[in-house]
């Protein structure tokens, strides 16, 4: 009597839920056809809980989820792997079959595998063939005997040697540039000429032709050198010009680019020299020479010539004393001759310059009054 009254329990259970459990396993597959996957796996939980209690519709619900799962396990074996794992909480007497889950593993592995190689060729192609093996052996120890990736194992193989090959080699290229750079410069540090420098950079730039850092240090010595002579022809010019100074700061100039310049010292000796006395012919057209800003002399009075021919006469007698004899002051006064023209020094110029500049200074005229002129009286 009680199993009757759980038969006729269950199948009143059944025609109650057959219906929404019917409507959830057809959305469980509308879903799966629109690969709106979270939803078609919600409406087959949803179908499990009517099922659940009753045998009938547990079988209907397990057969239609191993029909759904193997369909996806060749192309989204994620989704069917969570079907399945749904189906095998169902009920402890139905079992998911071995070949189903051996489907979903094959297929787990391949995928794997496909990406394990996406990689590697990722890897190649940024030259980090290193990487590419690494995760070629990684693969096969998950996957041995794999003779795609064994494949790829031997193709990169050849090109990692290689590789290792090149960079060994670029390694002493960069330790054997690395020894001549630091010969190099002990050289240049040893050699303070600009032009045993220059020679040593144009031998370095044969030996490592388009070194970069040894054609910069030859364009900055031949820059120098150009800096120099330009420094050099100017301070010649200025020595032409009679300008001591400014020849002396370009000699100094010089010095600082290029110490060891042909006749640099005595160039600068030269020009710290005082300056050496003019000839005598420079000295009478100086003393004959009107002061500028002084008042011209009246032509029309000769006695004022005189007069200032013979003071820069006596003015040129009495500096040229002082200029023989500096120590007898006495000298100046007692000898009142002047001496040969020929061998008067060079201050005689300011003296006939200041002799000349007083008589000229007292030929100005003065004016006594808006009308009336006073002049000089001529001797």
């Amino acid at each position: 009597m009680p199993e009757e009254r759980a038969r006729t329990l269950t199948q009143r259970w059944y025609m109650q839920r057959l219906s929404p459990c019917e409507a959830a396993l057809a959305q469980a597959r509308d879903s799966l056809e629109e690969d709106r996957f979270v939803a078609a796996l919600g409406a087959f939980r949803e179908a499990l809980n009517l099922s659940h209690g009753v045998p009938d519709l547990e079988r209907m619900v397990f057969t239609a989820g191993l029909e759904e799962a193997g369909q996806l396990a060749s192309w989204n074996w994620r989704v069917a792997e969570s079907l399945l794992s749904e189906l095998a909480q169902l009920n402890s007497r139905l079992v998911v079959p071995a070949e189903l889950w051996d489907q979903l593993r094959r297929q787990q592995r391949k995928e794997a595998i496909k990406q394990v190689l996406a990689q590697v060729t990722r890897a190649e192609d940024a030259g980090d063939l290193a990487n590419a093996r690494a995760r070629l052996v990684s693969a096969l120890n998950r996957f041995p005997e794999t003779e795609s990736l064994l494949a790829r194992l031997r193709a990169i193989e050849p090109a990692l040697a290689e590789k290792r090959r090149r960079e060994e080699q670029a390694a002493r290229e960069r330790a054997a540039l690395a020894d001549y750079s630091q010969n190099l410069e002990q050289q240049l540090a040893a050699a303070p000429q600009v032009d045993r420098r220059e020679s040593i950079l144009k031998a370095a730039l044969r030996e490592y032709p388009g070194n970069i850092r040894f054609a910069r240090r030859l364009e900055q010595i031949r820059a120098g050198k150009t800096l120099a002579k330009a420094a050099a022809a100017r301070a010649r010019q200025f020595e032409k010009s009679d300008l001591p100074l400014e020849a002396l700061e370009q000699w100094e100039l010089l010095r600082a680019l290029d110490p060891l310049y042909p006749g640099l010292d005595a160039a600068i000796s030269r020009c710290k020299m005082p300056p050496r006395a003019p000839a005598i012919h420079t000295l009478v057209p100086l003393a004959s020479a009107p002061v500028i800003g002084a008042p011209l002399p009246n032509t029309r009075h000769p006695g004022r010539w005189v007069k200032i021919g013979l003071g820069v006469a006596a003015a040129m007698a009495v500096s040229a004393i002082s200029y023989w004899w500096p120590q007898k002051p006495s000298a100046v006064t007692a000898y009142k001759a002047p001496l040969p023209i020929t061998t008067m020094p060079a201050q005689l110029a300011q003296s006939a310059a200041s002799a000349v500049r007083i008589p000229m200074a007292e030929a100005k005229p003065k004016r006594t009054g808006a009308r009336s002129i006073s002049r000089t009286p001529v001797p």
